[in-house]
């Protein structure tokens, strides 16, 4: 038999030419043909153009074999070229061999086993793991010095909406003026859009873009978000806020690989869901499934951002305060300012808002997160607002150093305040946890017998 060109000679159009090909050659044969030859066929011809993933349950294809980029299959296309590949393969047999290989068990064995095949094989850890590099049609660019990178060898499976273009966003930029209070202020977005790009958790902070409506925080979310394409998701309110159901692991899968989460607007009166939140904002691992697929881990990359009007009510304190930056969008956009046509306008600048996002990530790489007065005011007065515990201590306890309380008093008192305040009572363990992360000592009283914390006394 003579040799075939491999797809990566050929390239991507070429493939099915080269299958016929291969299979024209064929000798008639009187053995039976076996799905485990006929997947391995399969594989030899569409090899570098299509690929699984045995931990999502997924298949994956790509256009070009020169290309960083692999698409998920979610049109069943690898199922069809198997299809048809036994279809062309059965005219090479005899009726009665060709009537086997026609029927669904058939060609769905072939399917299965080309998904075995070592070949093809792409593991989640493979799929974009250089967090420095994002991929756009244009090509992949390294974020640390916004070069095109012309020989990366990674696998992505994301890419932006656009290629981006390094011409000044005139448009963008005069409405970041009239948005933001000051320059400290649009650096900060700036650095913080180039950081929402890459695939770091290294600053392990959320944003809340908070104001009235009006003020921009919205047009400005969304503008980021579109040019991001398959790197930014719009992520249900109660992924990250308590709703009294607990998370689908389907939900969690959509997570893998995007790098920014954006939530709109936040009931009044809901609660971060603290543990699922801080695990995600660190980075730490998450397990998660596709409907019908099995389970697979991955770390996270995605940063959360919430544009909203009302601030999200917390108990753990202390543990969130260093994860959380609310930034103020308090100028107020007259009536006549606004522009009907503003999102196609800015749809038109996406390719220089991208622009500008990679090199705000240059600036990041090279000088982390500036710090802004009036972010931090913005932020510690949420705090404040938002501190519980603190509130309570005020209200109902004393401090000193030669005080005690027993903890059946402390979770009695707390639990009256919360009720008349509307406020989730929760565990005494809880409690407990809460009066330790702000400094309480737990331990005995003077006799031994009562559990308690030192330096509080209950009025």
């Amino acid at each position: 038999m003579a040799d075939i060109p491999t797809p990566e000679e050929l390239g991507a159009q070429a493939f099915a030419g080269a299958e016929r090909e291969r299979i024209a050659q064929l000798r008639l044969s009187d053995e039976a043909p076996t799905e485990s030859k006929v997947a391995h066929l399969f594989v030899e011809a569409h090899q570098g153009a299509i690929a699984y993933c045995p931990e999502q349950s997924r298949w994956y294809t790509r256009k070009d074999t020169h290309s960083a980029l692999w698409t998920m299959d979610v049109t069943n296309h690898v199922g069809t070229l198997v299809a048809e590949h036994v279809d062309r393969l059965s005219a090479r047999y005899d009726p009665k061999h060709a009537r086997t290989m026609q029927r669904a068990a058939f060609v769905n064995g072939v399917e299965a086993l080309a998904k075995r095949d070592r070949r093809i094989i792409l593991e989640v850890p493979a799929m974009d793991a250089a967090e420095h590099v994002i991929g756009t049609p244009g090509g992949v660019y390294d974020l640390r010095t916004v070069v095109r990178l012309e020989d990366f060898s990674g696998v992505l499976t994301k890419s932006t909406a656009c290629s981006p273009s390094f011409d000044e966003p005139g448009l963008w930029l005069q409405l970041l003026e009239d948005w933001c209070e000051s320059a400290e202020l649009r650096e900060l977005l700036w650095r913080l859009a180039g950081y929402w790009a890459s695939g770091s958790t290294r600053e392990q902070t959320a944003a809340i873009i908070h104001g009235p409506a009006g003020t921009g925080k919205s047009s400005f979310c969304n503008a980021v978000l579109k040019v991001l394409g398959d790197y930014g998701m719009v992520a249900p309110v109660e992924m990250f806020l308590t709703t009294g159901m607990r998370e689908h692991p389907t939900m969690l899968a959509c997570l893998r690989g995007a790098r920014l989460a954006l939530v709109h607007e936040i009931p009044a009166g809901a609660r971060f869901n603290e543990s699922l939140f801080k695990s995600v904002v660190a980075g730490d691992p998450l397990a998660a499934r596709y409907m019908r697929g099995d389970y697979f881990k991955f770390d996270p990359c995605v940063k959360v951002v919430f544009s909203a009007n009302h601030l999200p009510g917390m108990t753990a304190h202390e543990s969130m305060r260093r994860r959380i930056l609310v930034l103020p969008f308090t100028r107020m956009v007259s009536r006549a300012a606004r522009q009907k046509d503003l999102q196609a306008r800015l749809t038109e600048e996406g390719p220089r808002i991208l622009g500008w996002i990679l090199q705000g990530a240059r600036r990041w790489y090279a000088g982390g997160l500036p710090v802004v007065h009036a972010v931090d005011e913005a932020s510690e007065r949420y705090f404040e607002d938002a501190d519980v515990i603190g509130a309570w201590l005020d209200d109902c306890l004393d401090l000193g150093p030669n005080h005690f309380a027993a903890s059946r008093d402390l979770y009695k008192s707390w639990s009256d305040w919360a009720r008349e305040h509307g406020e989730r009572i929760g565990t005494q363990k809880a409690l407990s946890n809460r009066l330790k992360e702000r400094g309480y000592s737990a331990g005995r009283n003077s006799t031994g017998d009562v559990r308690g914390f030192r330096g509080l006394l209950v009025r």
